[in-house]
């Protein structure tokens, strides 16, 4: 009888390490330092062309993977429009595979971040974030310093403090 008890013991002891291992690791997820951003090609909602070319070289930018009907989403989407003057040096890129634009215009003028310059929403009409990224979940945010080094990746949502923590230099 001892054997069984000891041995379900390991087993609820083992399980709950390897949870607890994986929920805080996943909340901040470092990529290789060496990592630069793709050449990429994506659209916006009006059909325009958007690469890497078209990114401002002075800054930073923040690549966030999302879908207009995510709550994880708008929430980020939200800390974004509450906190853009606090990240004057940062571009955000919100990018989504939906074929939707007048969801993805709704979703900018719901979170207040429609007209403004340095946020641009864009489409994957050709699918190619995953050959890009490794990602699996929404969102999906990838921070790119001025020298388009990955400073971060994340399948979460990041608060204020952790943004700034990889966008401020």
């Amino acid at each position: 009888m001892k054997p069984l008890f000891l041995t379900i013991y390991l087993v609820i002891i083992m399980f709950f390490l390897y949870n607890s291992a994986f929920s805080q690791g996943s909340k901040l997820s470092y990529c290789d330092s060496a990592g630069t951003m793709p050449s990429f090609r994506f659209y916006s909602p009006s059909g325009a062309l958007f690469c890497p070319d078209s990114l401002n070289k002075k800054n930073t930018t923040v690549l966030i993977y999302f879908k207009t009907s995510c709550p994880y989403c708008a929430e980020e989407a939200d800390m974004i429009s509450k906190n853009i003057h606090d990240f004057p040096s940062v571009d955000f890129i919100f990018l989504t595979r939906e074929k939707d634009t007048a969801s993805i215009r709704n979703f900018a003028v719901t979170h207040k971040l429609e007209n403004i310059q340095r946020v641009k929403f864009l489409q994957d009409k050709e699918k190619l974030y995953y050959t890009y990224y490794k990602a699996n979940y929404i969102p999906s945010t990838h921070v790119y310093d001025k020298n388009n080094k990955l400073k971060l990746f994340t399948e979460n949502v990041l608060s204020r403090e952790e943004l700034s923590i990889y966008v401020n230099d």
